[in-house]
């Protein structure tokens, strides 16, 4: 897929961050249960997941509803690459933030990710691509 042209003002992805995250996951708001009730808590061992949070900006103008961002990966154990994908229904204008996360349990199936790819993507026309680790195509 070739790229389009948008002079200045075309759509970029900023840059991916990843981190290995342990525990369950997280959210922005207290967890009362948490901090006052933790024998009620699971018992074991903390899962691993991979995240990988992707920083984009859209152009100017913006982009119409119906763009994705897609993260396609491999796992050192798998000969098949494994997809995410967030659709925007909603024009989209500005940097944004979209978080995928690879689980414990994919983990434990195939191993680590040795390699992605994220790309913004709108009805077919690739619009901004980032790749890193040992992609092949």
């Amino acid at each position: 897929m070739a790229l389009p042209v948008y002079g200045d003002n075309r759509p970029s992805i900023l840059k991916v961050d990843r981190q290995v995250a342990f525990g369950n996951a997280q959210s922005s708001s207290p967890n009362l249960v948490k901090n006052r009730l933790p024998k009620f808590l699971p018992a074991g061992p903390s899962s691993r997941r991979e995240v990988y949070e992707v920083y984009w900006e859209a152009p100017v103008s913006g982009l119409e509803p119906g763009v994705e961002l897609r993260f396609d990966y491999l796992q050192e154990r798998s000969k098949q690459g494994k997809a995410l994908h967030i659709r925007y229904p909603f024009r989209v204008m500005g940097e944004r933030k979209a978080v995928f996360e690879v689980s414990e349990q994919a983990l434990k199936n195939a191993g680590p990710v040795v390699a992605w790819q994220v790309s913004l993507v709108r009805e077919k026309q690739l619009l901004a691509q980032k790749r890193a680790g040992r992609w092949e195509k």
